[in-house]
């Protein structure tokens, strides 16, 4: 251990003193150093760490700049969804009310443009709203535990045998407290 002895912990089995941050913070020194070339049992040798380590560290900061990267993209994919949806909101609006001039007028030809329209907005839409849900993670399947509980007619004999004897118990206790009244 380069900053002195290593103590044990409960919850990790091993506790150096070092945050969350720290670690991470460090991968990325590691990971600069591998981009300059430096080999694996370099930075080993720099850090006084075992591979094991070592490669948990790189692996820690390559997972964070993913996951900063990717957050980033879908963020950058949700507003132009957004952007997308409000011009297509405008257009379906349009739609709307060509179809109902067209229909005062009585001009057919018109109103079937805007239903065409209407129909092209409308798919459009909802392929948004799908691209969406892919790219939130909405469409994945969800895992449902179901349990089922089969009865059979010995179940249902028992049940019935369970109320009999209720029923007498509690006409049994009926006629005790009628007798002590």
């Amino acid at each position: 251990m380069p900053n002195g002895v290593a103590l044990t912990d409960r919850k990790n089995h091993r506790y150096d003193g070092k945050t969350e941050a720290d670690r991470l913070a460090e991968g990325e020194r590691m990971l600069l150093d591998r981009a300059h070339g430096m080999t694996q049992s370099a930075i080993m040798a720099k850090y006084g760490y075992s591979k094991a380590t070592v490669v948990a560290r790189l692996q820690q900061a390559l997972n964070a700049r993913l996951a900063t990267t990717v957050d980033g993209y879908r963020e950058q994919q949700n507003a132009a969804i957004d952007h997308l949806m409000d011009r297509h909101a405008d257009a379906l609006e349009y739609a709307n009310r060509l179809i109902a001039k067209a229909l005062e007028d009585g001009n057919l030809a018109m109103a079937e443009r805007g239903l065409d329209r209407l129909d092209k907005v409308t798919l459009t839409l909802l392929r948004l709203h799908e691209r969406r849900a892919k790219l939130n993670g909405l469409d994945k399947p969800v895992e449902v535990e179901v349990t089922v509980n089969e009865v059979t007619e010995q179940d249902r004999e028992l049940a019935e045998m369970i109320r009999e004897a209720q029923a007498r118990v509690h006409s049994t206790v009926q006629e005790h407290l009628s007798a002590e009244s």
